[in-house]
């Protein structure tokens, strides 16, 4: 007997978490980042892409699939990358000469796709090594440093100076602290990249 939709998304929730609020409260938080990785990626329809990323996931889950993930947008983002993939060589293929004007040339070309999926790797390499290097920072930094760099422009300057004060420093003490742990981040990364997995900081 086939299974329909509806347990297709229980499997999903049972997958995020026991709880069923909390399940869809991250259902929606990754909906939503892996919304803006097609849209980083120029994609035109990341809302769709980002929902057959879900189905995906859920398919296998409902398949009986065990996926074994610290963070379930590590292993959506894989899918992501394969849907993104897919989106690109479907316009490639459907893009007609005959509809360019004389002289012109496909704006998505084999090779155009080949570089594409290399830069998307990369990005997504580092994307890797930053959550990594996040994870290993102290509880405290880690939700310091994020905060710092979470709000919009227009409340940056409030929120800092609220971050200040809760923290008893001042805001150049503040700014220092996250310019100093962005070069310890940068350095970690680095060192991630290159393969070095036995230094963090």
């Amino acid at each position: 007997m086939a299974i329909n939709q509806i347990e297709i998304f229980d499997r999903l929730f049972d997958w995020l978490a026991a709880d069923r609020d909390e399940a869809a409260r991250r259902y929606q938080a990754l909906r939503a980042r892996l919304i803006r990785f097609f849209e980083s990626q120029a994609c035109p329809l990341a809302e769709d892409c980002a929902d057959e990323t879900i189905h995906r996931a859920a398919a296998k889950l409902s398949e009986g699939v065990m996926i074994e993930a610290d963070d379930p947008y590590i292993y959506l983002r894989g899918v992501a990358r394969n849907v993104l993939r897919e989106q690109w060589r479907k316009h490639a293929r459907s893009a007609s000469l005959d509809d360019l004007p004389p002289g012109a040339t496909p704006a998505i070309t084999p090779a155009g796709i080949e570089r594409r999926d290399e830069e998307t790797n990369e990005r997504e390499r580092k994307l890797q090594c930053l959550e990594k290097c996040l994870g290993a920072l102290p509880d405290e930094a880690r939700k310091i440093f994020l905060d710092y760099h979470r709000e919009q422009a227009a409340t940056k300057i409030d929120q800092r100076a609220e971050m200040a004060a809760r923290l008893g420093i001042d805001i150049t003490a503040l700014r220092n602290r996250v310019t100093r742990q962005r070069k310890k981040l940068e350095q970690c990364v680095l060192n991630c990249l290159n393969g070095d997995t036995n230094r963090s900081f």
